[in-house]
């Protein structure tokens, strides 16, 4: 809901494929650097932005990883499920 309740829309919610990232990342492909780089903005922390291939999900253009860096900022995410 974090995204949602900004006017995001969001595709889908999944895992990581590991629990181990220490940091947080925003992913983009194509025209989607711009986006990327808003949603980047309204995360506490620091986030890496990166041009990337992501999946073959064809209306996936940005995809958002939270890292351990987030858990501080759970209080945040939890008020604000909408």
């Amino acid at each position: 809901n974090y995204l949602k309740n900004r006017g995001y829309r969001v595709v889908s919610v999944t895992n990581a494929d590991s629990y181990s990232y220490q940091t947080g990342s925003v992913s983009y492909r194509g025209d989607g650097q711009a986006t990327a780089q808003e949603i980047a903005a309204i995360f506490p922390g620091d986030f890496n932005v990166k041009k990337s291939k992501l999946a073959a999900r064809k209306d996936v253009r940005v995809r958002v990883l939270i890292g351990e860096d987030m858990i501080p900022y759970k209080k945040v995410f939890m008020e604000d499920k909408g």
